[in-house]
């Protein structure tokens, strides 16, 4: 039987060549997959954890096992070189997926386009197991201005909760929609307002029961909500007649403020 392989050395050459080129981009396909995986930063994949494990373990296992074994196969049939570019395309895909997810997670906070795609990673990534469902929308409204939608990653800290806060300027047909929605919520009571003497104020800021005399004067507000409002989103807008729905203990809820078209969502 002919076999070119031994009839015609330099061709024989030409494919250990090959072979060498696709054991030597294996090897590196693999490595720096691992190799990323333990030094790129637990705590980095810790932010979300929920969706950075189901991607992770998938991806290492392409990466360990399944392309070894495709190649190996490859090498030995001279076949199937289309699926071994697929699993490495899939390989590359997921890792770079989980390495991606927590960067969404931490940046992008008022591309609007991105909005699905954040609430997704933070419910799925960052809570994992909500105990509830969000009160936040799945998509954003149609007439919305000023957007600012940040998420804060998960860490392994005692007494530390992620929350999401969007923030948006909108109509009023659209803050009586979502009124009507957190009214009929059982887990949702609307705040009432509540202001305090300069001495009170004062007295607060001393025993560290606060730590800004301006949320003093909006009680009805959690204060890293307001604070998250002031800072975080830099929004100015006055806040003495704003509507306020929320959990007990803070946990969720909303600001609506008719005068300004404010609707802040927490939780």
């Amino acid at each position: 039987m002919y076999d070119k392989r031994i009839a015609e050395p330099e061709y024989a050459a030409r494919i250990e060549k090959k072979r060498r080129h696709l054991r030597n981009a294996n090897t590196i396909i693999g490595g720096f997959g691992c190799l990323g995986t333990v030094l790129g930063g637990v705590f980095y994949l810790m932010m979300t954890a929920g969706l950075t494990l189901w991607l992770g373990v998938p991806a290492l296992v392409i990466c360990l096992f399944v392309i070894p074994g495709v190649f190996r196969l490859c090498a030995r049939t001279g076949r199937h070189k289309l699926l071994l570019h697929i699993v490495r395309t899939l390989g590359i895909t997921l890792f770079a997926a989980v390495w991606l997810v927590p960067l969404i997670c931490i940046r992008f906070d008022r591309v609007p386009l991105l909005y699905p795609v954040k609430h997704f990673v933070f419910q799925c990534g960052v809570k994992a197991y909500p105990y509830r469902g969000t009160i936040l929308p799945a998509f954003l409204p149609k007439k919305h201005d000023d957007y600012v939608f940040r998420t804060e990653p998960g860490m392994v800290a005692q007494d530390y909760h992620p929350y999401e806060y969007l923030f948006i300027h909108t109509d009023a047909e659209t803050l009586r929609a979502f009124e009507q929605k957190l009214s009929g919520d059982p887990d949702c009571e609307r705040q009432e307002n509540r202001s305090y003497s300069p001495e009170e104020v004062q007295e607060m800021l001393e025993n560290g029961e606060i730590r800004s005399a301006d949320w003093a004067a909006y009680q009805n507000i959690p204060q890293w909500v307001y604070e998250s409002i002031r800072n975080g989103a830099d929004i100015n807008d006055d806040l003495t007649y704003a509507v306020v729905y929320r959990s007990e203990g803070g946990s969720f809820g909303a600001v609506l403020n008719y005068e300004t078209g404010l609707l802040v969502i927490w939780g």
